[in-house]
């Protein structure tokens, strides 16, 4: 059976002025914290889910992207193509996951727009399938 380390114990401990993490700097109300990401309309957020399976993850920003769209007013009817156009991307390596995930999407889409499934308010999902790529010796 292999050894266990020994941890000191001390080194943990409030005792230990070096380690302690209350003497660190704490942002008070003073400090002006300027690392904000600042985005001026919803059409501006961009997620990409690298391996999209079923699209549980897409799906589920696709309805919180619906709150945001709704806060900022836009029309109901809208807000599922542009979801659809400019927030979420997917990759995916087996064709049948990636077919699924736009499946999904679409349905979300005509669940919150009856109109969905009109030439001027459909929109394909950007769920790109990634296909084996051979490289030759020379290549790699």
């Amino acid at each position: 059976m292999p050894a266990t380390p020994v941890r000191d114990s001390s080194l943990f401990s409030a005792e230990n002025e070096e380690n302690r993490t209350d003497k660190n700097v704490h942002p008070t109300e003073e400090m002006e914290e300027t690392d904000f990401l600042k985005i001026a309309t919803p059409e501006e957020i961009r997620l990409c889910d690298p391996a999209v399976g079923s699209g549980h993850m897409l799906t589920y920003a696709f309805d919180l992207l619906v709150l945001i769209y709704e806060e900022q007013g836009y029309a109901p009817a809208d807000i599922p193509a542009l979801i659809l156009r400019h927030n979420l991307f997917g990759l995916e390596i087996c064709p049948r996951a990636a077919q699924l995930t736009e499946l999904a999407l679409v349905f979300k889409a005509r669940e919150k727009s009856h109109r969905f499934f009109q030439s001027e308010h459909f929109v394909r999902p950007n769920i790109i399938e990634l296909q084996n790529i051979g490289f030759a010796d020379m290549e790699t």
